[in-house]
């Protein structure tokens, strides 16, 4: 890797002698690309984790906030594509609090989470159409 990087150098640091003597500047040469031998690619792989729904919303994350701010910052074209990139944001939340849900209830088993719901729902009264009351049918059924 080292000698790839320092033929680069070595041409630079040539053309910037001879641009100050005044001569014309040369195209730079393609100059070849380190590749990883296969013992040190199998090594790269294993110690990659998985991707996960996490690293699918940062991404997405940053896509918005960088890439299409502008849907955020100016509002959609329509009340059709706002009302889509809402319910769309609904979902993926909703999906991603059921996945930590599940996670918890094989921790602290089916019966203690769904009594913790329970209770809460009571003692909160959320609608039905969003949020817990809205999961709570959808986790009787998964867990």
């Amino acid at each position: 890797m080292r000698k790839f990087k320092q033929n680069r150098k070595d041409w630079q640091a040539k053309e910037d002698a001879r641009l100050a003597k005044g001569k014309p500047p040369k195209t730079m040469p393609v100059f070849k690309t380190a590749q990883l031998s296969p013992t040190e690619k199998a090594d790269c792989e294993q110690n990659v984790r998985a991707y996960g729904w996490l690293d699918y919303l940062y991404r997405l994350r940053i896509k918005a906030n960088y890439e299409e701010a502008e849907m955020f910052t100016e509002r959609p074209d329509d009340n059709v594509s706002s009302a889509q990139v809402v319910r769309n944001m609904v979902r993926i939340s909703t999906a991603v609090m059921i996945a930590h849900e599940v996670r918890i209830a094989r921790l602290i088993g089916r019966n203690a989470l769904l009594d913790i719901t329970n209770a809460w729902k009571q003692t909160n009264s959320p609608p039905d159409t969003v949020g817990i009351g809205f999961r709570l049918p959808i986790l009787h059924r998964v867990l």
